[in-house]
């Protein structure tokens, strides 16, 4: 085999080898992709519910405060 030859079978080798290398990292960005979707749909869904909760317990005190009024002023 000539020089020349060589080179573009040691070429075409690494041509494969890194097509190979790119679809394991293009596999590997998928999956990251998803994690963090997954991960965002989460941190969503635990915002969701901490707002939620602390919407509520701000209504229980308005309430709260509001009876605290209305005792203070019939006292008045």
């Amino acid at each position: 085999m000539s020089a020349r030859e060589k080179k573009m079978v040691s070429m075409s080798e690494e041509m494969v080898s890194l097509m190979e290398k790119n679809q394991s990292l293009q596999e590997e960005v998928q999956v990251a992709r998803e994690n963090s979707s997954n991960s965002m749909d989460e941190l969503r869904a635990e915002f969701t519910k901490r707002i939620s909760t602390a919407e509520k317990k701000l209504q229980a005190m308005s309430k709260v405060k509001q009876e605290c009024m209305r005792v203070v002023e019939c006292e008045a």
